[in-house]
């Protein structure tokens, strides 16, 4: 398990790139995220390819990320600390939610903005007021919670190095800024967060945990 997680967790790494860079390359009006004004579903409308690519590879981020939360939990040897179990859980449930919402999402959005740029006024007056419907925030909120307990107590039993520690706390706090920046719709706090958690220290993490992952396997091989 452990061997295949580290692949995983260097693929993470990849993917984490992959998605600040795009996010970075979106039109400012997209990277506010679900927003409801007429100029985001226009914008959706006319150049749809950049978003819904990001959110295909959110959604394989997520499920790979669910094998790296197991074992990341077997490597900390945490078992035993419920608060530990505890935070895996909802990474669990957090991960979950980003690969339900991107699979619903990469095929409804595009779909409602090429809707609305079509429609007469009262529809589009009523396609602002139904709202998108795919909020995961809370999501990045949990896998941040997740990101701090589980370094802190990797850390804490000697199973990480402080620096990989530090890098992977940081990462969850700015996951909270992801979460915040989407429910008051501001866009500098989620280009600071794509920028610190997506381009620098996200990659960084996956990156040397899966290392680690890959020369664990290897002790326990016969």
């Amino acid at each position: 398990m452990l061997k295949a997680s580290g692949v995983f967790s260097i693929c993470i790494a990849i993917t984490y790139m992959i998605i600040a860079l795009i996010h970075l390359s979106l039109p400012d009006i997209q990277k506010a995220g679900n927003s409801m004004s007429p100029e985001y579903l226009v914008s959706i409308a006319e150049s749809p390819l950049l978003l819904v690519w990001q959110i295909r590879i959110f959604a394989v981020n997520a499920v790979l990320s669910i094998a790296v939360v197991f074992s990341l939990l077997q490597y900390i040897r945490s078992g035993q600390n419920g608060l530990s179990v505890w935070a895996s859980a909802l990474a669990v449930i957090g991960f979950a939610i980003i690969f339900y919402v991107s699979m619903l999402a990469q095929i409804e959005i595009p779909r409602i903005a090429t809707s609305f740029v079509q429609s007469n006024e009262t529809i589009k007056l009523a396609i602002i007021a139904q709202g998108l419907g795919f909020d995961d925030w809370m999501a990045f909120g949990l896998i941040g919670l997740w990101m701090i307990i589980v370094n802190y107590t990797g850390q804490k039993n000697r199973r990480l190095p402080l620096s990989l520690a530090i890098i992977g706390i940081i990462s969850g706090f700015a996951n909270f800024l992801i979460a915040f920046g989407t429910v008051a719709r501001l866009v500098i706090l989620i280009t600071i967060a794509a920028i610190l958690g997506g381009v620098l220290l996200g990659p960084v993490w996956y990156f040397w945990t899966g290392i680690i992952f890959l020369k664990e396997s290897r002790k326990s091989s016969p």
